[in-house]
């Protein structure tokens, strides 16, 4: 029997496939310059009952989940779901606080899973449904990719503490890849000759005045920097082999 999480997720996926079949639909009749064919209006409507459908139970599951969780026993010792020592995805307040925590993490190298996610979305062609059955076959040494191909999020509210949890393993394996890729950009090479300093920190800067009386602005370093290395790589084409 599955979780109620992994309910959430079946149903989740369920409806992002829904969603994107009814685009695809609209899509074809607006390049074609037509309206919905008998067969495709019946599809599309069929598709809207559905999510309809889905969407009123997701509410019903995600209720009783809660209800649940509000009818859990504390384990002793453990900290406290969503309070002051609470675990994150990082072990952040666990260091914080000075307590042993415990990190599971994939033996392949780190900016992989990323890259993976990218290669199966491309093999399958943008359909998320086949893309997890890919994970699951392909992929099960680092079950992120297949969590973050079933995470569909829904609309934020101010009441849900929980929205957009789905994507942090997201942004864990984007967050692993630009590490992956940061010692091949122009400033990655440039690191070792240069000094190290504070990505946000702030610097005074003042305009050039061609298009009025010139005024004071403030920059921060890291702005600075990345514009600064966007305009040289793709304004001035240059690259790291080129002479200056």
């Amino acid at each position: 029997m599955k979780t109620l999480a992994e309910q959430i997720a079946a149903f989740e996926a369920k409806r992002a496939a829904a969603v994107a079949r009814q685009t695809e639909i609209m899509s074809k009749s607006a390049e074609e310059g037509r309206t919905l064919d008998a067969t495709e209006a019946q599809e599309y409507d069929e598709l809207a009952t559905e999510v309809r459908s889905i969407d009123q139970h997701l509410t019903r599951l995600r209720e009783h989940a809660k209800s649940v969780a509000a009818q859990a026993t504390p384990v002793p010792g453990a900290p406290e779901p969503n309070g002051a020592g609470s675990l994150d995805v990082d072990g952040q307040r666990a260091r914080d606080a000075g307590r042993p925590y415990l990190t599971v993490r994939s033996n392949e190298p780190r900016g992989h899973a990323f890259t993976k996610y990218a290669m199966l979305l491309v093999a399958s062609r943008g359909n998320l449904m086949q893309a997890v059955e890919m994970a699951k076959a392909h992929c099960k040494d680092d079950p992120r990719i297949e969590t973050v191909l079933k995470a569909a999020v829904a609309a934020g509210s101010t009441s849900d503490a929980t929205w957009a949890g789905p994507l942090l393993p997201y942004n864990d394996m984007a967050s692993e890849f630009i590490e992956l890729l940061r010692p091949m950009t122009i400033l990655g090479k440039m690191q070792d000759s240069m000094r190290r300093v504070p990505f946000n920190v702030r610097i005074p800067r003042q305009t050039s005045g061609t298009t009025g009386t010139p005024k004071g602005i403030m920059h921060t370093t890291g702005g600075y920097l990345v514009q600064t290395a966007f305009t040289h790589k793709y304004v001035f084409d240059l690259h790291p082999d080129d002479d200056v």
